[in-house]
């Protein structure tokens, strides 16, 4: 009997553990917005972005000699309020290409004009490729 109540209590302490940690995913989940009404926009658009991204790339110290040509894909969160958070590389080149591409994306925080859904602003993700061309 004694076996079968700790028993009963371990499972009903499993079942809410699960749904806590359901609810906190499906949070997260829902207050990043899939589907807006107006998109993030970088000043100046894509155009703008990509010329501040060249401009303030700088190839690692340690790999300055090599030559490199290739495609980082990074993604990230554009806050209500402007500002880059939860910077990811998808898809990277390199552990120090990596790391630059992740400080010029966060040298845009505030930036950029948020998402907006009924007129209000809210987080979206934004997806980029970066194209590295140092010869």
């Amino acid at each position: 009997m004694k076996n079968r109540a700790y028993f009963i209590a371990i499972l009903i302490f499993l079942q809410n553990f699960c749904l806590h940690a359901q609810n906190n995913r499906e949070e997260k989940v829902e207050s990043v917005h899939p589907v807006v009404d107006e998109m993030t926009e970088f000043p100046g658009g894509d155009k703008e972005l990509y010329k501040f991204i060249s401009k303030n790339l700088k190839p690692p110290e340690s790999v300055k000699a090599t030559q490199i040509d290739g495609k980082i894909f990074v993604e990230f969160t554009i806050e209500e309020n402007g500002s880059v958070s939860g910077i990811t590389i998808l898809r990277g080149i390199g552990r120090e290409w990596d790391e630059e591409v992740i400080r010029v994306v966060s040298l845009t925080s505030g930036m950029w004009k948020p998402a907006e859904r009924k007129n209000l602003p809210v987080r979206s993700i934004k997806a980029l490729p970066i194209f590295l061309n140092f010869k």
